[in-house]
Formats: structure tokens, C-alpha cells, sequence
């Protein structure tokens, strides 16, 4: 029998299949990219199994059965998580479904897994951003695109314009705009009908209503500044928005639009219009009832805007209508009932990071009523330390966490504990390189957002790092500006004020606080004392404006350095130092009063104000001007010597 063919080649057999079993069952592969940390393991029976069910999706999509499809590509990503086209599969199947919003949560995991695996390549951003778009996500495609600065098109520019209007960043829309001519062009030339012939993709067609609802609604110029030309243009962008909300293809998204135009007019009877059509349909969402709280709420509407909630009673339908509906709960001060729902949806992933940026504004708001909700601070401090241990919140935020932590340590009162999680927080990515230019906020917004708060705190030493390294990102957001320019003023920083006062003056030109800052940065440096002299005479003539201590010594320094000195000395009588809030303002008016005296010649005067601003307000001066201080010592000193006799 050892010696019968049939016999060995049976041994055989079982030998291959003794040794090849556990090849083929132990997870011997690792697959992902090289740089991964945690590359996951797949088997051979892996490899087979995904090229089966692959092969089921697209037969299941042949069909048109995109459910069956979408399954089988998602089964095939969980046998080798590093297949991207099984990943990208499965964004095609959610794409091309009648209902993309009801996969959503599918569509952000796979997602992000898409672009760690496919390190981010155009054409998967591209397949990500329009994905996203279709699932309604825009606020996820507009925060995952602002991250992404190494990647663009003019596809990927398209699906960012869509995200950013429809999330309501109108500003970033227009920057985005005037950075690509040829996307400006498409959203002007969109009150010109597509051909008939002609069929729109689905993205293309959502662009255009964005077009027209930009339009329609937006324009720099006051409504009795613009010509008729211009409100002729406005008023036919709405007419073909309308007609686009009769088309059942576009009627919900046409009919959304038209609301955020109506609440940019503060056309409340319109948005009604618009809302009461949704409802009629069966498509109202929460997106829509938030749109028509926010104008009554423009409006001060209050009762009217928790009434027609209490009458929507809505129920959120996907996960990203949930943050809608906390925020606007949260608005109308139902502050408990937001909380419970961030606790019921927040905790899990893919939601998790944004969930977090929610809650940690709510709790926020929730302790500043310490009496309704004494344990808010308790709280905010166990969520940021979820923060730091959950996975995938752990890098992207770190230092926003440490932020959170840091805040509740300071509000309730162990101010050491907290400088040291500030101070964590704002550190810069590698420790031990103090001029780096990265930290722990890879998002940018959320670093100024940041910024702001400590700003808020007054402890504008912390905020500062996070504003330096962002200045070339931000030159042009006059919110960024204005930010930098209160650092600067605290932090008595003249170094970089100037660029920000200037950049901020040429992008708000108009604005009566831009100009006051703009001309007392002329007078700080001392340079072109007559142009400083014409804005601070412009502000003081402004009814609202002319009793208010800064702009009157503003003026009264602008008349001294143009030696108009009666004028100055009168216009002084106006301003007590005791009525100044702050020590900053009190080191401004002695300052300007020594400047005064000392060009009228009464130099005992100055000499005894010299002692007020060197004994207590030198620390609140710039350097510029203690240096300007110090060059008139010799004159108040030579003042002293009695004159000689001949």
C-alpha cells in the first residue's frame, strides 16, 4: 500500500492541505501604506473572499440594485480594509442611490478610511468632496477641504463652493471665487439656462442653484446704492431659482436656497412661503426649520420661534440633522434638552470629532448658568479627557482638548492648572523647536476659535502663538485681523501691529472702529499726522461716537501733533481719567496730556505727569513710545537748572 501511487498522492494532498490551510487562514499580510503606525493584518482566504464579493457589487450595480451593491463593497473593504476599490466602491454605490443622505454615516467612514489608505491622492478627494455633498454633509466637506492644502482642481473647487455656500460660509465662498477666475465665471454665467439637450450632472446642477442663490441674495452694496441694472440681475437670479423648485429633481434644494436668500433679505413672508411648500411636500427637514428660526430670530421673535418648533416637533432624519437640531435648541435656551441629545449621538465615530466641537460649545453656554447646571465645568473636563484617549479624536484634537481642560480648570478658580494646559496647548508641534510653525491644531479655524476664547480670558500671551503662526494663512479675514490687533494692544507688540491695523483698514475701510484703530496706530508710530488728524475729526463729528474716551483722545493727540494745542487742551477738559475702565486707556490719556503740556511749555506739569506714567503705567506703553518718552528727559532735566545770570 506505502508503495501504491494512488496511496502517496493521497499523503501528498493531505500534506498541501496541512500546510496550506494555515497560510490560507492565518492573517499573515500586512496591507495599508508603509508609514502606516498600525497596518492591518489580512489572510489569503481575505484576498478571495473581497475578490468575490467585488465581483458581486459590480453584477448587483449592473442591476441598478445599489443597496445589494453597496453592501457586497463594503463586505469586501472589511475582508482587506487596504482595498481601495472596494472603498471606492462603495462611495460610487452611495453616489449613484436615489437617497445618499440615508447612508451618511457609511459615506464618512468610508471616507476618511478611503483617504488614509489612498494617502489623499486628487482623484479619491474629488470621489470624497462630491460623496459628502450628495449625503448633505457640507459643513464635513467644507472643514475636510480647508484641511487639505495640498490638493486642488477645478472639479474639487466646484464641490468646495457648493460646501462652503450651502454650509453657510458665504465669506470663504467669495474668497474661494475670486482665487479661481474660471469658477467665477461659471457662477456668473448661471442665469443663462443650460440647453436643453444639455443634462447636468448632479453636482453641476447643485452649483448652479448655489450660483443663483449667490446671486439672488448677495451683494456688497447697501439695497438704495444698487443701480437697476444690478437689482434687475438679482431679481431674475430668483426667478430661475424659483423655476428650479418646480422641477422634482431640484425642487428641496431649490426651495432651501431660495430660504437662505429670503433670510440674507430678511424677507421673513418669502421664507414662510418657502418652508410652507417643503411641508406640503413632505421634505421639510430640520436644515430647513433652522433656516426659518434664525431669521425669527434676527427678527426678535423669540415666542414665535420656540412656538413654531414646539408645532414642527422635529425629528432629525440623519445624523448630521441632529447637530442642526442641537444647535438650534440650543438657541431658542433649551439648553438641557440639546445636552441630552449631544449624549444620545455624539459618542461614537464617525460623529465623534464633530460632536465634540458642539458639546464643547454648549457646555459653554450652560455655565454661565451655574445655578441651572452647577456640574457644567465637571463635565467639560471628563470630555476633554475622552478627547485625548478616543483614537480618532486623539491627534486632530489634542490641543483643542487641552483647551477645554484648561477652561474649566480656570472657571473654577485653580488658575495654576489651567496656565499649564494652556500652555500645553498652544506649544508648538516638536517641543524642542520653538520657531516652529506647526502646533496641535492641524484645523484652522478651530485654532483661531481658540485664540478667541483666551482673547476673552485675557490671556492674550497664550493666544499669540496660536495668531503668529497663521498670519500668512489669514492676512485677508478681518476677523483673523481684528484678533491680532487686540493681542498687539494687550500684549503691547508693535512689531507686527502695524501690518495688521493696515491690512485690517484696507479690507474695512468703512468701519468706524477699523478707522479709530488705524489712525491711533499713525499716531502710536507718529507717521502722517495729518491724515491720522482727518479720520479722528471724521469720528468725532459721528454723534455715537464723539463721547467715547478713545476716539476724543484719539483726536486730542492728533490735534497736538498738528499743533493745533488750544484746540487739544479744550477738547482734554472732556476726558477724566477716573472715568477710564481700564489702566491701558489711563496710560493713553497721561501720555497725551504730557505730549500736551509739554509743547504748551509747562514743564512742571509734564515733569509731575512724567512721574504718574514712569511710577505706574510705563508696563502699559509700547516701546515706540517709552523710546519717545526717554528723548524727553534732557528737556524736562534741563528745565530744573535755574537760569544763569550774565
Amino acid at each position: 500500500m506505502i508503495d501504491s501511487p494512488a496511496f502517496r498522492y493521497v499523503v501528498l494532498g493531505f500534506l498541501l492541505v496541512a500546510v496550506a490551510t494555515p497560510l490560507m487562514l492565518l492573517k499573515l499580510w500586512r496591507v495599508g501604506p508603509p508609514e502606516m503606525k498600525a497596518r492591518p493584518r489580512v489572510s489569503t482566504i481575505d484576498f478571495v473572499q473581497a475578490w468575490s464579493l467585488k465581483r458581486n457589487a459590480r453584477e448587483a450595480e449592473g442591476r441598478a440594485d445599489y443597496p445589494n451593491a453597496l453592501a457586497a463593497w463594503r463586505a469586501a473593504a472589511a475582508n482587506n480594509p487596504a482595498d481601495l476599490v472596494a472603498l471606492r466602491g462603495s462611495l460610487s454605490s452611495i453616489l449613484r442611490s436615489p437617497r445618499p443622505a440615508e447612508a451618511a454615516t457609511t459615506a464618512m467612514n468610508v471616507a476618511g478610511w478611503l483617504l488614509r489608505m489612498g494617502q489623499t491622492n486628487l482623484a479619491d478627494v474629488e470621489l470624497v468632496a462630491e460623496t459628502l455633498n450628495r449625503c448633505e454633509l457640507h459643513d464635513t466637506t467644507a472643514v475636510l477641504l480647508s484641511r487639505l492644502t495640498n490638493v486642488a482642481s477645478p472639479k474639487l473647487n466646484r464641490h468646495q463652493a457648493a460646501a462652503l455656500f450651502r454650509s453657510g460660509r458665504v465669506g470663504q465662498f467669495v474668497d474661494l471665487l475670486k482665487s479661481d477666475p474660471a469658477l467665477d465665471a461659471v457662477v456668473q454665467g448661471s442665469l443663462e439656462a443650460p440647453a436643453p439637450s444639455a443634462s447636468l450632472s448632479p453636482a453641476d446642477a447643485e452649483l448652479r442653484l448655489v450660483a443663483l442663490a449667490y446671486l439672488a441674495g448677495w451683494n456688497a452694496k447697501l439695497e438704495k446704492d444698487r443701480t437697476a441694472e444690478e437689482k434687475e440681475r438679482m431679481a431674475r437670479a430668483l426667478e430661475a431659482l424659483q423655476a428650479a423648485a418646480q422641477d422634482p429633481a431640484t425642487e428641496t434644494v431649490a426651495h432651501e436656497l431660495e430660504m437662505m436668500v429670503y433670510v440674507q433679505r430678511r424677507d421673513e413672508e418669502g421664507c414662510a412661503a418657502s418652508f410652507r411648500k417643503l411641508r406640503d411636500a413632505g421634505r421639510a427637514s430640520v436644515r430647513h426649520l433652522a433656516m426659518y428660526v434664525t431669521l425669527l430670530l434676527l427678527e426678535h421673535k423669540m415666542d414665535e420661534a420656540k412656538a413654531l418648533v414646539d408645532e414642527v416637533n422635529p425629528v432629525p432624519r440623519t445624523d448630521s440633522d441632529v447637530f442642526r437640531l442641537v444647535a438650534l435648541l440650543a438657541a431658542l435656551d433649551r439648553l438641557a434638552e440639546a445636552d441630552k441629545l449631544c449624549q444620545q449621538y455624539f459618542n461614537d465615530p464617525p460623529w465623534i470629532e464633530e460632536g465634540a466641537l458642539i458639546r464643547a460649545d454648549l457646555l459653554i453656554e450652560m455655565g454661565k448658568k451655574p445655578e441651572k447646571f452647577p456640574t457644567t465645568w465637571d463635565e467639560l473636563r471628563r470630555m476633554a479627557y475622552r478627547i485625548r484617549n478616543h483614537p480618532s479624536t486623539r491627534e486632530s484634537l489634542r490641543g483643542f482638548s487641552l483647551y477645554l481642560e484648561g477652561l474649566a480648570e480656570w472657571k473654577q478658580g485653580y488658575r495654576d492648572n489651567a496656565v499649564r494646559a494652556f500652555s500645553q496647548a498652544v506649544a508648538p508641534a516638536n517641543p524642542d523647536d520653538k520657531n516652529s510653525t506647526t502646533d496641535l491644531f492641524p484645523d484652522n479655524r478651530l485654532a483661531l476659535r481658540v485664540a478667541d476664547g483666551l482673547l476673552k480670558l485675557k490671556l492674550a500671551e497664550y493666544a499669540e502663538p496660536l495668531l503668529l503662526r497663521r498670519r500668512e494663512l489669514a492676512r485677508n479675514d478681518p476677523g483673523f485681523l481684528t484678533m491680532l490687533v487686540q493681542c498687539a494692544d494687550k500684549l503691547k507688540q508693535g512689531d507686527y501691529l502695524w501690518d495688521a491695523v493696515t491690512n485690517l483698514y484696507a479690507l474695512a475701510p468703512n468701519d468706524p472702529m477699523v478707522v479709530n484703530n488705524y489712525a491711533a496706530t499713525l499716531l502710536l508710530f507718529r507717521r502722517k499726522p495729518q491724515e491720522a488728524i482727518v479720520h479722528t475729526l471724521r469720528l468725532i463729528q459721528v454723534r455715537e461716537l464723539s463721547s467715547r474716551p478713545e476716539v476724543v483722545l484719539n483726536h486730542v493727540i492728533a490735534l497736538t501733533m498738528n499743533n493745533r494745542l488750544d484746540e487739544a487742551d479744550e477738547l482734554m477738559l472732556k476726558v477724566r481719567p477716573e472715568d477710564l475702565n481700564d489702566d491701558d486707556m489711563r496710560a493713553q490719556y497721561y501720555l497725551a496730556l504730557f505730549e500736551l503740556r509739554l509743547l504748551q511749555g509747562r514743564l512742571g506739569e509734564a515733569r509731575a505727569i512724567f512721574e504718574v506714567i514712569r511710577t505706574t503705567y510705563l508696563s502699559r506703553l509700547f516701546s515706540v513710545q517709552t523710546e519717545w518718552l526717554e528723548s524727553k528727559m534732557p528737556l524736562l532735566d534741563a528745565s530744573r537748572t535755574p537760569a544763569s545770570t550774565p
